[in-house]
């Protein structure tokens, strides 16, 4: 394509200088902010239109330099990691190391607006997608409790800029961001599944592989696999609390760390910080702070995705029949004294249900 780099700047051994960087504000159709931050580009055709020409005419949104402007050395160590295509759509993830220290590596999250669609369902342009992805993720990073770092969700290392040639004489260079993570090692929940499914080919239609069968004696143990989802709805509760909605938990954006073992929660692009928009912050103000956080049972009784998603990883019988899950919440945090009391509201509408009389 005309104008686009032969190779990627993301590939092993490419060393990146980076400056910290403050983030705009999240902006997206949830924050009812989407067209104030910077008007899209719409009606863009899928080809036809060089990638690099409008990534220049279109460069990732300004914002005031931080006051400590500290630069450092990013060395890329393993190309991308995610098992998206360049091209195709989405940030690339590479491990790396800063500086001289190769001891400690991290994971580095590029939103590259070249590597984006040109539209989505509403015709936006890709640099505004790598701008609302970068926007929305920094902020939830920025906004989560330090107890919740490193433990439900990787710690982070804040936000940067970089610059990579574009081998043009008339702009040399253009911007593009990123964020520092803390490198889980570990496998993805997804990567798990589709092993056991005996699929070795990821760019295959989701519709197709939901139609492969399962071999569930390559998945871990149905009590294992229980207790991870244990984690992640805690996780999510424990998030929601501190007023940050995921809204994309799926087995896709869950790690499973091999040591110490733990469960986290990664992808946090489709998120909602609720500080900063008017209901979120209504909603904020409104809670009691010495309160328990919500109970499983009413936050997960009417997820009615939450089998769809799961179905890989979930006992088999739950698919058939989705009072299972519901069987299960109620056993597994029925008589929990760490979390809130079920709520009026929810039992007015649940409340004659013949599981929910065993823990009323």
């Amino acid at each position: 394509m005309r104008g686009q780099q032969p190779l990627s700047p993301y590939r092993p051994g490419v060393q990146l200088a980076i400056q910290a960087h403050t983030p705009p504000h999240p902006f997206s159709e949830r924050y009812g902010n989407e067209d104030t931050i910077r008007s899209p580009v719409r009606g863009l055709p899928a080809n036809g239109i060089d990638r690099l020409d409008f990534a220049l005419s279109n460069p990732p949104l300004e914002t005031p330099r931080p006051e400590q402007t500290k630069l450092q050395v990013l060395t890329i160590l393993k190309e991308i990691i995610d098992r998206r295509q360049v091209g195709v759509g989405g940030p690339h993830l590479v491990s790396c190391y800063l500086d001289s220290d190769e001891s400690r590596h991290y994971v580095a999250k590029i939103y590259d607006g070249i590597d984006y669609p040109f539209t989505d369902d509403w015709g936006f342009d890709c640099m505004y997608l790598a701008d609302q992805d970068y926007s929305c993720e920094a902020a939830a990073y920025q906004s989560m409790p330090l107890c919740l770092q490193g433990s439900i969700v990787p710690s982070y290392f804040g936000s940067w800029t970089f610059s990579v040639e574009t081998g043009l004489r008339r702009c040399p260079h253009r911007c593009v961001r990123l964020i520092l993570l803390e490198h889980v090692d570990g496998e993805c929940m997804l990567d798990m599944i589709l092993r056991a499914k005996g699929v070795t080919h990821t760019n295959l239609p989701a519709e197709l592989v939901n139609t492969f069968s399962i071999d569930y004696r390559l998945l871990p143990p149905e009590p294992t696999r229980l207790n991870v989802l244990v984690s992640i709805i805690e996780a999510e509760i424990a998030l929601f609390e501190a007023g940050i909605a995921h809204r994309d938990v799926a087995p896709r954006n869950v790690l499973i760390s091999r040591s110490p073992k733990r469960v986290v929660l990664i992808d946090f692009n489709r998120s909602l910080v609720y500080k900063y928009f008017e209901f979120g912050r209504k909603l904020l103000k409104s809670r009691d702070p010495d309160a328990l956080p919500i109970s499983p049972i009413e936050r997960y009784w009417g997820w009615p995705s939450f089998v769809d998603e799961f179905g890989g990883w979930i006992p088999q019988t739950w698919l058939a029949d989705d009072d299972g899950v519901k069987e299960w919440l109620c056993k597994r945090w029925g008589a929990s004294t760490e979390f809130r009391s079920l709520s009026k509201n929810f039992l007015r509408t649940w409340g004659d249900h013949p599981l929910l009389r065993t823990v009323m």
